[in-house]
């Protein structure tokens, strides 16, 4: 198995358990979807199976990213300084 198809599914092991607090927490209906969005077809393809299970979307939520918090290694520069400031 790629390295990514387990990460990914430690990954729906946490949107799983978000999904079921989300629906027990508003009393509604929650779902979720996973793609790859570095490739077009699979893109496609959760737009596709999003609208067939729907009729439309409402709402999006894109998470492609990591969930890896990192120190900043500068700090952030305050409005209107520059960096020589």
């Amino acid at each position: 198995m790629r390295r990514e198809h387990r990460h990914q599914r430690s990954h729906e092991e946490e949107l799983k358990k978000a999904q079921a607090e989300i629906a027990a927490g508003l009393n509604v209906k929650v779902e979720y979807f996973v793609s790859d969005m570095t490739d077009r077809k699979a893109v496609k393809k959760l737009a596709k199976d999003v609208l067939a299970k729907f009729g439309r979307c409402d709402v999006l939520f894109n998470n492609a990213g990591s969930n890896k918090p990192k120190r900043c290694r500068t700090p952030p520069r305050k409005p209107g300084t520059t960096s020589s400031s």
